[in-house]
Protein backbone atom coordinates (compact mmCIF):
# COMPACT_ATOMS: atom_id res chain seq x y z
CA UNK A 1 0.00 0.00 0.00
CA UNK A 2 1.69 3.09 -1.12
CA UNK A 3 1.60 6.30 1.31
CA UNK A 4 -0.57 8.16 -0.97
CA UNK A 5 -3.50 5.51 -0.69
CA UNK A 6 -2.96 5.38 2.96
CA UNK A 7 -3.01 9.42 3.16
CA UNK A 8 -6.65 8.85 1.60
CA UNK A 9 -7.63 5.97 3.61
CA UNK A 10 -8.60 5.19 7.09
CA UNK A 11 -6.92 1.85 8.49
CA UNK A 12 -8.56 0.04 10.81
CA UNK A 13 -6.49 -2.71 12.39
CA UNK A 14 -7.55 -5.58 10.86
CA UNK A 15 -6.02 -3.99 7.30
CA UNK A 16 -2.50 -4.68 8.34
CA UNK A 17 -3.17 -7.97 11.06
CA UNK A 18 -5.02 -11.08 9.99
CA UNK A 19 -7.24 -12.25 12.70
CA UNK A 20 -7.21 -15.52 14.18
CA UNK A 21 -5.97 -16.72 10.90
CA UNK A 22 -5.44 -21.02 9.72
CA UNK A 23 -2.68 -21.92 10.71
CA UNK A 24 -0.34 -24.71 8.93
CA UNK A 25 1.02 -27.54 10.79
CA UNK A 26 3.80 -28.15 8.07
CA UNK A 27 3.02 -32.19 8.20
CA UNK A 28 3.97 -32.38 11.55
CA UNK A 29 3.09 -35.81 13.48
CA UNK A 30 1.26 -36.38 16.59
CA UNK A 31 4.45 -36.33 18.55
CA UNK A 32 6.28 -33.35 17.00
CA UNK A 33 6.89 -30.63 20.28
CA UNK A 34 4.71 -27.63 19.90
CA UNK A 35 4.87 -24.56 21.81
CA UNK A 36 1.71 -24.59 24.33
CA UNK A 37 0.77 -21.20 26.03
CA UNK A 38 -2.28 -20.98 28.85
CA UNK A 39 -3.39 -17.43 29.55
CA UNK A 40 -1.19 -18.15 33.56
CA UNK A 41 2.38 -17.93 31.15
CA UNK A 42 1.69 -14.43 30.33
CA UNK A 43 1.84 -11.53 32.35
CA UNK A 44 0.32 -8.27 31.97
CA UNK A 45 3.29 -6.61 30.59
CA UNK A 46 3.19 -8.57 26.78
CA UNK A 47 5.57 -11.28 28.11
CA UNK A 48 6.01 -14.75 27.57
CA UNK A 49 7.13 -15.62 31.33
CA UNK A 50 6.84 -19.73 31.72
CA UNK A 51 7.71 -21.45 28.41
CA UNK A 52 5.93 -24.93 28.13
CA UNK A 53 5.89 -27.57 25.07
CA UNK A 54 3.11 -30.38 24.85
CA UNK A 55 2.88 -33.22 21.94
CA UNK A 56 0.91 -32.24 18.67
CA UNK A 57 -1.97 -34.97 19.53
CA UNK A 58 -2.16 -33.64 22.99
CA UNK A 59 -3.31 -30.17 22.16
CA UNK A 60 -4.31 -30.31 18.44
CA UNK A 61 -7.66 -30.29 19.49
CA UNK A 62 -9.64 -27.45 22.45
CA UNK A 63 -7.05 -25.00 21.82
CA UNK A 64 -5.99 -21.82 19.63
CA UNK A 65 -3.70 -22.59 16.90
CA UNK A 66 -0.87 -19.80 15.83
CA UNK A 67 2.52 -19.63 13.97
CA UNK A 68 5.84 -18.04 14.54
CA UNK A 69 5.96 -14.17 14.65
CA UNK A 70 1.83 -14.61 15.19
CA UNK A 71 1.05 -12.16 18.08
CA UNK A 72 -1.66 -13.70 20.95
CA UNK A 73 -4.65 -11.05 22.45
CA UNK A 74 -6.35 -11.95 25.61
CA UNK A 75 -9.92 -11.96 24.33
CA UNK A 76 -11.31 -12.21 28.09
CA UNK A 77 -11.76 -9.35 30.87
CA UNK A 78 -9.85 -8.39 33.06
CA UNK A 79 -7.19 -9.83 30.77
CA UNK A 80 -7.56 -7.72 27.73
CA UNK A 81 -7.44 -4.17 30.22
CA UNK A 82 -4.76 -5.86 31.80
CA UNK A 83 -2.41 -5.93 28.84
CA UNK A 84 -2.38 -9.86 28.51
CA UNK A 85 -0.61 -10.90 25.25
CA UNK A 86 2.86 -11.59 23.70
CA UNK A 87 4.87 -11.75 20.75
CA UNK A 88 4.95 -15.63 20.01
CA UNK A 89 8.43 -15.79 18.75
CA UNK A 90 11.08 -18.93 18.64
CA UNK A 91 8.06 -21.62 18.38
CA UNK A 92 9.76 -25.66 18.51
CA UNK A 93 8.30 -26.77 15.01
CA UNK A 94 7.33 -22.83 14.41
CA UNK A 95 3.79 -23.92 15.99
CA UNK A 96 1.87 -23.07 19.18
CA UNK A 97 -1.48 -23.65 21.06
CA UNK A 98 -2.41 -21.20 23.09
CA UNK A 99 -5.67 -21.04 25.11
CA UNK A 100 -8.79 -19.94 23.30
CA UNK A 101 -9.13 -17.22 25.38
CA UNK A 102 -6.55 -15.55 23.02
CA UNK A 103 -7.43 -13.66 19.81
CA UNK A 104 -4.26 -14.66 17.03
CA UNK A 105 -2.81 -11.81 15.16
CA UNK A 106 -0.86 -12.41 12.10
CA UNK A 107 0.72 -9.38 10.48
CA UNK A 108 0.28 -8.55 6.48
CA UNK A 109 2.51 -8.38 3.86
CA UNK A 110 4.91 -5.34 4.24
CA UNK A 111 3.87 -5.29 7.91
CA UNK A 112 6.56 -5.83 11.15
CA UNK A 113 4.67 -8.50 13.59
CA UNK A 114 6.64 -5.90 16.26
CA UNK A 115 4.60 -3.10 14.82
CA UNK A 116 1.41 -5.06 15.36
CA UNK A 117 2.87 -6.14 18.69
CA UNK A 118 3.31 -2.84 20.21
CA UNK A 119 -0.41 -1.78 18.47
CA UNK A 120 -1.97 -4.57 20.22
CA UNK A 121 0.00 -3.85 23.25
CA UNK A 122 -0.89 0.01 23.53
CA UNK A 123 -3.40 1.13 26.43
CA UNK A 124 -5.70 2.96 23.57
CA UNK A 125 -6.41 -0.51 21.78
CA UNK A 126 -6.62 -2.45 24.88
CA UNK A 127 -9.60 0.30 26.11
CA UNK A 128 -11.04 0.42 23.03
CA UNK A 129 -11.67 -3.19 23.09
CA UNK A 130 -12.62 -3.43 26.53
CA UNK A 131 -15.87 -0.81 25.53
CA UNK A 132 -16.82 -3.61 23.22
CA UNK A 133 -16.72 -6.72 24.65
CA UNK A 134 -20.14 -8.64 25.12
CA UNK A 135 -21.20 -11.49 27.37
CA UNK A 136 -22.01 -12.12 30.45
CA UNK A 137 -20.78 -10.02 33.81
CA UNK A 138 -17.68 -11.10 34.54
CA UNK A 139 -17.54 -13.57 31.36
CA UNK A 140 -16.88 -10.81 28.73
CA UNK A 141 -14.65 -10.95 25.79
CA UNK A 142 -13.54 -8.87 22.75
CA UNK A 143 -15.22 -10.00 19.57
CA UNK A 144 -13.22 -10.69 16.66
CA UNK A 145 -15.29 -7.97 14.77
CA UNK A 146 -13.26 -5.36 16.81
CA UNK A 147 -9.93 -5.64 14.54
CA UNK A 148 -12.55 -4.40 11.72
CA UNK A 149 -13.67 -1.07 13.62
CA UNK A 150 -10.62 -0.30 15.35
CA UNK A 151 -9.30 2.48 13.37
CA UNK A 152 -5.74 3.25 13.25
CA UNK A 153 -3.32 5.94 11.78
CA UNK A 154 -3.56 5.93 7.99
CA UNK A 155 0.48 6.59 8.25
CA UNK A 156 1.07 3.50 10.48
CA UNK A 157 3.08 2.02 8.48
CA UNK A 158 5.47 4.41 7.89
CA UNK A 159 9.03 4.13 9.00
CA UNK A 160 7.97 0.91 11.08
CA UNK A 161 11.82 -0.34 12.06
CA UNK A 162 12.13 2.99 13.72
CA UNK A 163 8.51 2.81 15.30
CA UNK A 164 9.98 -0.65 16.81
CA UNK A 165 13.25 0.06 17.77
CA UNK A 166 11.73 2.73 19.79
CA UNK A 167 9.30 0.43 21.39
CA UNK A 168 11.48 -2.07 21.95
CA UNK A 169 14.17 0.45 23.40
CA UNK A 170 11.79 1.39 26.00
CA UNK A 171 10.47 -2.30 26.94
CA UNK A 172 14.16 -2.79 27.50
CA UNK A 173 14.68 -0.53 29.98
CA UNK A 174 11.35 -1.18 31.68
CA UNK A 175 12.42 -5.09 32.24
CA UNK A 176 16.07 -4.30 33.32
CA UNK A 177 13.96 -1.78 35.82
CA UNK A 178 11.97 -4.79 36.95
CA UNK A 179 14.88 -6.76 37.13
CA UNK A 180 16.88 -4.07 39.41
CA UNK A 181 12.95 -3.97 41.36
CA UNK A 182 13.19 -7.73 41.73
CA UNK A 183 16.66 -8.59 42.94
CA UNK A 184 16.34 -5.57 45.64
CA UNK A 185 13.58 -6.83 47.00
CA UNK A 186 15.38 -10.54 47.05
CA UNK A 187 18.19 -8.23 48.21
CA UNK A 188 16.20 -7.08 51.10
CA UNK A 189 14.71 -10.29 52.68
CA UNK A 190 18.57 -11.86 52.84
CA UNK A 191 19.50 -8.55 54.48
CA UNK A 192 16.11 -9.03 57.02
CA UNK A 193 16.77 -12.50 57.51
CA UNK A 194 20.51 -11.91 58.85
CA UNK A 195 19.41 -8.81 61.21
CA UNK A 196 16.98 -10.93 62.72
CA UNK A 197 18.58 -13.75 63.05
CA UNK A 198 22.37 -12.49 63.82
CA UNK A 199 21.52 -8.93 64.66
CA UNK A 200 24.01 -6.17 63.32
CA UNK A 201 27.39 -7.67 62.08
CA UNK A 202 29.69 -7.57 64.75
CA UNK A 203 27.49 -6.68 67.57
CA UNK A 204 26.64 -10.55 68.92
CA UNK A 205 28.75 -13.35 69.56
CA UNK A 206 26.08 -15.65 71.39
CA UNK A 207 22.75 -16.71 70.45
CA UNK A 208 20.09 -18.44 71.47
CA UNK A 209 16.77 -20.69 70.01
CA UNK A 210 13.44 -19.43 70.46
CA UNK A 211 10.98 -22.48 69.88
CA UNK A 212 8.82 -21.13 66.87
CA UNK A 213 10.86 -18.28 66.39
CA UNK A 214 14.39 -19.39 65.56
CA UNK A 215 17.75 -18.21 66.40
CA UNK A 216 18.62 -14.73 67.50
CA UNK A 217 21.13 -12.92 69.31
CA UNK A 218 21.49 -13.63 73.01
CA UNK A 219 21.69 -10.14 74.65
CA UNK A 220 17.72 -9.88 72.48
CA UNK A 221 14.84 -9.97 75.13
CA UNK A 222 11.42 -11.76 74.41
CA UNK A 223 8.47 -9.68 75.34
CA UNK A 224 4.44 -9.80 74.31
CA UNK A 225 3.18 -7.38 72.25
CA UNK A 226 0.95 -6.46 74.94
CA UNK A 227 3.75 -5.48 77.14
CA UNK A 228 5.58 -3.43 74.49
CA UNK A 229 2.17 -1.60 72.98
CA UNK A 230 0.29 0.73 74.72
CA UNK A 231 -3.58 0.00 72.86
CA UNK A 232 -4.06 -3.08 70.91
CA UNK A 233 -7.50 -2.73 69.31
CA UNK A 234 -9.47 -3.01 66.15
CA UNK A 235 -11.21 -0.90 63.63
CA UNK A 236 -15.33 0.07 63.42
CA UNK A 237 -17.59 -3.43 63.81
CA UNK A 238 -20.55 -1.92 62.19
CA UNK A 239 -21.15 -0.99 59.33
CA UNK A 240 -21.11 2.51 58.10
CA UNK A 241 -22.36 4.08 54.99
CA UNK A 242 -19.86 6.09 52.92
CA UNK A 243 -19.77 9.19 51.03
CA UNK A 244 -17.91 10.87 47.73
CA UNK A 245 -15.49 12.80 50.28
CA UNK A 246 -14.89 12.93 53.57
CA UNK A 247 -12.92 11.14 56.22
CA UNK A 248 -10.69 8.65 54.54
CA UNK A 249 -12.09 4.83 55.49
CA UNK A 250 -9.85 1.86 55.07
CA UNK A 251 -10.36 -1.92 54.34
CA UNK A 252 -7.70 -4.79 54.71
CA UNK A 253 -7.26 -4.16 50.32
CA UNK A 254 -5.79 -0.56 51.63
CA UNK A 255 -2.60 -1.97 53.62
CA UNK A 256 0.04 -3.80 51.29
CA UNK A 257 4.07 -3.66 50.90
CA UNK A 258 4.69 -1.73 54.56
CA UNK A 259 2.42 1.21 53.33
CA UNK A 260 -0.85 2.54 54.00
CA UNK A 261 -2.80 2.79 49.96
CA UNK A 262 -4.66 6.33 51.16
CA UNK A 263 -5.69 6.23 47.12
CA UNK A 264 -7.63 3.10 47.69
CA UNK A 265 -9.75 4.36 50.78
CA UNK A 266 -13.41 5.13 50.29
CA UNK A 267 -14.90 8.06 53.12
CA UNK A 268 -17.32 8.56 55.53
CA UNK A 269 -18.49 11.76 56.79
CA UNK A 270 -17.06 13.83 59.38
CA UNK A 271 -20.08 12.71 62.19
CA UNK A 272 -20.06 9.59 61.11
CA UNK A 273 -16.06 9.02 62.26
CA UNK A 274 -17.11 11.27 65.74
CA UNK A 275 -19.12 8.39 66.03
CA UNK A 276 -17.25 5.39 65.82
CA UNK A 277 -13.76 6.59 66.42
CA UNK A 278 -13.55 6.77 69.87
CA UNK A 279 -11.15 4.77 71.26
CA UNK A 280 -9.38 4.23 68.27
CA UNK A 281 -8.43 7.86 67.03
CA UNK A 282 -4.99 7.38 65.22
CA UNK A 283 -2.01 8.39 66.10
CA UNK A 284 1.28 9.20 64.30
CA UNK A 285 3.51 6.30 65.24
CA UNK A 286 0.69 3.98 65.18
CA UNK A 287 0.49 0.88 63.02
CA UNK A 288 -2.28 -0.69 61.56
CA UNK A 289 -2.06 -4.60 60.50
CA UNK A 290 -4.38 -6.93 58.63
CA UNK A 291 -6.13 -9.36 60.91
CA UNK A 292 -8.85 -11.08 59.02
CA UNK A 293 -8.74 -12.44 55.45
CA UNK A 294 -5.26 -10.98 53.74
CA UNK A 295 -4.05 -10.93 57.14
CA UNK A 296 -0.15 -10.23 58.21
CA UNK A 297 0.28 -6.99 56.47
CA UNK A 298 1.59 -3.96 58.30
CA UNK A 299 2.36 -0.33 58.09
CA UNK A 300 3.36 2.62 60.22
CA UNK A 301 1.40 5.74 60.43
CA UNK A 302 3.64 8.42 59.42
CA UNK A 303 1.17 11.53 60.24
CA UNK A 304 -1.60 12.60 62.21
CA UNK A 305 -4.59 12.59 59.52
CA UNK A 306 -7.95 11.71 60.66
CA UNK A 307 -8.97 8.29 59.24
CA UNK A 308 -11.15 5.38 60.11
CA UNK A 309 -10.63 1.89 59.57
CA UNK A 310 -12.83 -1.77 59.25
CA UNK A 311 -12.79 -4.03 62.31
CA UNK A 312 -10.90 -6.78 60.08
CA UNK A 313 -7.76 -4.62 60.84
CA UNK A 314 -5.55 -4.24 64.10
CA UNK A 315 -4.67 -0.98 65.45
CA UNK A 316 -1.70 -1.01 67.63
CA UNK A 317 0.37 1.78 69.70
CA UNK A 318 3.70 0.68 70.67
CA UNK A 319 5.24 2.16 73.67
CA UNK A 320 8.15 4.25 72.13
CA UNK A 321 10.00 3.91 75.48
CA UNK A 322 10.89 -0.21 74.60
CA UNK A 323 9.27 -0.53 70.82
CA UNK A 324 10.12 1.03 67.69
CA UNK A 325 7.24 1.86 65.59
CA UNK A 326 9.17 1.10 62.10
CA UNK A 327 10.83 -2.22 63.96
CA UNK A 328 8.10 -3.50 64.30
CA UNK A 329 6.59 -3.01 61.50
CA UNK A 330 9.90 -4.46 59.97
CA UNK A 331 9.12 -7.75 61.97
CA UNK A 332 5.44 -8.01 61.40
CA UNK A 333 6.24 -7.81 57.42
CA UNK A 334 8.95 -9.95 57.75
CA UNK A 335 8.74 -13.66 56.95
CA UNK A 336 9.69 -14.67 60.56
CA UNK A 337 6.28 -12.48 61.44
CA UNK A 338 4.62 -14.03 58.56
CA UNK A 339 5.08 -17.44 59.86
CA UNK A 340 3.65 -16.76 63.20
CA UNK A 341 0.92 -15.39 61.91
CA UNK A 342 0.13 -18.30 59.96
CA UNK A 343 0.31 -20.66 62.92
CA UNK A 344 -2.22 -18.35 65.14
CA UNK A 345 -4.73 -17.63 62.72
CA UNK A 346 -7.66 -19.35 62.92
CA UNK A 347 -10.87 -20.28 60.33
CA UNK A 348 -10.53 -21.74 57.05
CA UNK A 349 -12.62 -19.71 54.39
CA UNK A 350 -11.37 -16.21 56.11
CA UNK A 351 -8.47 -16.67 58.54
CA UNK A 352 -8.37 -14.25 61.12
CA UNK A 353 -5.87 -13.06 63.92
CA UNK A 354 -7.78 -12.79 67.33
CA UNK A 355 -6.69 -9.72 69.59
CA UNK A 356 -6.23 -12.12 71.59
CA UNK A 357 -3.20 -13.38 69.68
CA UNK A 358 -2.05 -10.40 69.12
CA UNK A 359 -1.26 -9.48 72.97
CA UNK A 360 0.14 -12.94 73.34
CA UNK A 361 2.81 -12.42 70.45
CA UNK A 362 6.03 -13.13 71.53
CA UNK A 363 8.33 -10.34 69.86
CA UNK A 364 12.15 -10.49 70.07
CA UNK A 365 13.46 -6.91 70.96
CA UNK A 366 17.01 -5.75 70.66
CA UNK A 367 17.97 -2.43 72.58
CA UNK A 368 16.03 0.79 71.40
CA UNK A 369 19.74 1.72 69.66
CA UNK A 370 20.26 -1.54 68.10
CA UNK A 371 16.46 -1.37 66.70
CA UNK A 372 16.91 1.74 65.00
CA UNK A 373 19.61 0.84 63.20
CA UNK A 374 18.08 -2.13 61.69
CA UNK A 375 15.43 0.15 60.89
CA UNK A 376 18.10 2.25 58.63
CA UNK A 377 19.74 -0.59 57.34
CA UNK A 378 15.81 -1.69 56.11
CA UNK A 379 15.24 1.83 55.13
CA UNK A 380 18.09 2.36 52.36
CA UNK A 381 17.13 -0.95 50.97
CA UNK A 382 13.34 0.50 50.64
CA UNK A 383 14.55 3.48 49.20
CA UNK A 384 16.70 2.17 46.28
CA UNK A 385 13.42 0.14 45.91
CA UNK A 386 11.28 3.28 45.12
CA UNK A 387 14.20 5.36 43.34
CA UNK A 388 13.25 2.33 40.80
CA UNK A 389 9.61 1.90 41.25
CA UNK A 390 9.41 5.64 40.22
CA UNK A 391 11.86 5.29 37.41
CA UNK A 392 9.33 1.81 36.55
CA UNK A 393 6.44 4.34 36.88
CA UNK A 394 8.29 6.92 34.89
CA UNK A 395 8.96 4.17 31.91
CA UNK A 396 5.29 3.11 31.75
CA UNK A 397 4.02 6.69 31.34
CA UNK A 398 6.58 7.33 28.42
CA UNK A 399 5.18 3.70 26.91
CA UNK A 400 1.44 4.78 26.82
CA UNK A 401 2.89 8.32 25.92
CA UNK A 402 4.93 6.80 22.85
CA UNK A 403 1.25 4.00 22.21
CA UNK A 404 -0.88 7.79 21.88
CA UNK A 405 1.28 10.07 19.88
CA UNK A 406 3.05 7.53 17.58
CA UNK A 407 0.43 4.94 16.86
CA UNK A 408 -2.40 7.74 16.40
CA UNK A 409 -0.07 9.51 13.85
CA UNK A 410 -0.25 12.33 16.06
CA UNK A 411 3.73 12.38 15.90
CA UNK A 412 6.27 11.19 13.11
CA UNK A 413 9.60 8.87 14.26
CA UNK A 414 12.27 9.48 11.03
CA UNK A 415 13.60 6.72 9.67
CA UNK A 416 17.90 5.73 10.04
CA UNK A 417 17.74 6.96 6.35
CA UNK A 418 15.76 9.98 6.48
CA UNK A 419 18.12 10.53 9.64
CA UNK A 420 21.29 10.17 7.65
CA UNK A 421 20.37 12.51 4.90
Amino acid sequence: MTKRARDNLELRFADIASVNPRTSLNGLDGDSPVAFVPMSDIDVNGRWVTRQTRLLREVKTGYSPFADGDILFAKITPCTENGKGCHAQDLPNGVGFGSTEFHVLRAKKGVLSRLVFHLAQSTDVRWKAAAVMDGSAGQQRVPADFFKICRIAPDILDNQEAKCDLFDAVDVAIDATRGVIEQTRRLKSAVLQDLLTHGLPGRHSEFREIKGLGQVPQAWTLSSLKRLTTKITDGVHASVKTVDQGVPFLYVSCVRDGRVRWDDATCITTNTYAAISRGREPVCGGVLYTAVGSYGHAAVLEDDRIFSFQRHIAYLVPDETKLDSNFLVTWLNSERGRRQADRVALGNAQKTITLGELNAWQIPLPSQDEQEEIVAVVRAIDKRVKVESDRLQSLNKVKVALSQALLTGRVQVPSMKEVAV
